[in-house]
């Protein structure tokens, strides 16, 4: 039998100690990365006298204006940005007043000559009273003098009506903020001709500002019906996700929208230190709604979408737990109100149901549940 020399047996044992420890650092051997699914989760509870709502709304001015010359004229000078905060009568934008100056003058002319000869008017109907009454002159003279005044002073009353409106005109090409505001948005450019009553400019008062939210039927006939019960919805804005604001119920229209079927509901809320919060902007609406009533028995309530059934029709739901793994329990199935069961058994009050993406897990599967539901 050929022997094993001791330097082979040496190389032999190297190489095998060798593979051993690489095996014992990991390297070469590929780890599966386990990645949480992201999923739509709610806790579970009974019949409640409030339920919590959140609606996507669209921030608008508490008050706006589309401003406008009250006159036709070229633009002499816009002054404002859009952006741009404004005062009460400041100064938006000016027309040339070279034509309007002008109008002015001749009427003063005019005027000024109309008065001389209202005066000379009055002192022949004066001087033909006193010759009527002696009988120096005829009754067909003294009307003459008398229509001659009383045109003449029609005549002056018409200009200085005409003088009035042109002085009018002339303060009418200064273009002045209605309130305190923001300049939202400016429609013309400097030295463009612009017809009365034509948009220069748009001014938001955003010292309160509206939240419109757009809401089913179902919360309309709601709030019809327990508006002395509701309690005041908070506000959250897209630009301070962090913070809530409290509001107040402004309006809600009773006309559905043609396209939607849904109706505007507004809130108004001050607005918010820190921060400047505009037209346009997103936010969202939080709201405690009066629950539906049932006659029912109270018991857990779930969405139809959070359950599913097995290969053998037992139905069950997915349960996050605390170390953030989903867990498939079966559940009894009750009556069905609207888009939620009430459940028999299965499930306890507080725990947190998967509603979103049921049919793509598995038993013990990470999951990382999405914030910030819309409408839930």
């Amino acid at each position: 039998m050929e022997k094993v020399s001791v330097k082979s047996l040496i190389f032999v044992l190297a190489g095998l100690f060798l593979f051993v420890l690489q095996g014992c650092n990991g390297e070469g051997v590929s780890k599966e990365v386990v990645v949480a699914k992201p999923v739509k989760a709610i806790v579970v509870s009974g019949r409640q006298d409030f339920v919590a709502r959140a609606f996507p709304g669209t921030v608008v001015a508490g008050e706006k204006a589309e401003i406008g010359f009250r006159v036709s004229g070229q633009l002499s000078e816009l002054l404002v940005k859009a952006g741009e905060h404004v005062k009460r009568g400041q100064v938006i934008a000016t027309l040339d007043t070279s034509d309007f100056q002008t109008q002015l003058r001749a009427l003063d002319s005019q005027l000024l000559g109309a008065r001389a000869s209202l005066q000379e008017a009055a002192l022949n109907h004066k001087r033909n009273s006193v010759l009527l009454k002696d009988d120096i002159v005829s009754k067909a003279t003294y009307d003459s003098a008398h229509s001659t005044f009383e045109n003449a002073r029609a005549q002056v009353k018409q200009l200085e009506q005409q003088r009035e409106q042109a002085r009018l005109n002339l303060a009418y090409t200064v273009l002045r903020a209605p309130f305190d505001g923001v300049v939202a948005k400016t429609y013309v450019k400097n030295f463009e001709n612009v017809q009365a009553q034509q948009h220069i400019a748009r001014i938001d008062d955003v010292k309160s500002l509206d939240v419109e939210v757009e809401v089913p039927e179902l919360v309309i006939a709601i709030l019809q019906a327990n508006a002395h019960m509701l309690k005041n919805p908070s506000v959250r804005f897209a630009a301070m996700p962090d913070k809530l604001y409290e509001g107040t119920l402004k309006e809600f229209e009773t006309t559905a929208n043609e396209q939607t079927r849904t109706y505007t509901v507004t809130v108004k809320v001050p607005q918010p230190e820190g921060v400047s919060i505009y037209s346009g902007m997103t936010a969202e609406v939080l709201a405690s709604l009066p629950g539906e009533s049932s006659t029912a028995s109270d018991g857990v309530r779930v969405p139809v979408n959070a359950v599913a059934v097995d290969e053998e029709n037992v139905p069950f739901v997915w349960i996050v737990q605390s170390d953030s793994t989903v867990k498939r329990v079966p559940v009894e199935l009750g009556d069905m109100l609207q888009d939620q069961y009430i459940l028999k058994s299965g499930l306890d009050f507080g725990m947190q149901v998967v509603t979103a993406g049921v049919h793509y897990l598995k038993e013990g599967q990470p999951v990382r549940v999405l914030q910030g539901e819309i409408g839930e």
